[in-house]
């Protein structure tokens, strides 16, 4: 795989983190990202995973969708500026504890 944005690489951490590797690395979200397709795979981030027990959850859409929007920002080129990793610690519980 080549070298991704942080913010790429940190949204699909913190999803596998949550769903767990197994499940991660059988997502689609993993293949579209071995495959190189990362607009896909960031776009796949916000519509999978959304449940739990047939149920969706608020709390869960609100974590895809922000994994989802900062994988998109390390795409566009986000800037790294001072700080960066402490705005993480704040908004992703994976980095939070």
């Amino acid at each position: 795989m080549a070298r991704q944005h942080p913010k790429i690489i940190v949204a699909m951490l913190d999803m596998a983190y949550n769903i767990g590797p197994t499940a991660f690395c059988r997502s689609s979200v993993a293949r579209y990202a071995n495959a190189g397709e990362w607009t896909a795979a960031c776009k796949r981030i916000s519509q999978i995973y959304t449940t739990a027990q047939g149920v969706k959850l608020k709390g869960l859409v609100t974590r895809r969708n922000q994994e989802s929007a900062m994988c998109f920002d390390g795409l566009k080129g986000g800037a790294l500026m001072l700080g960066f990793l402490a705005g993480l610690v704040t908004k992703l519980p994976l980095l939070g504890r």
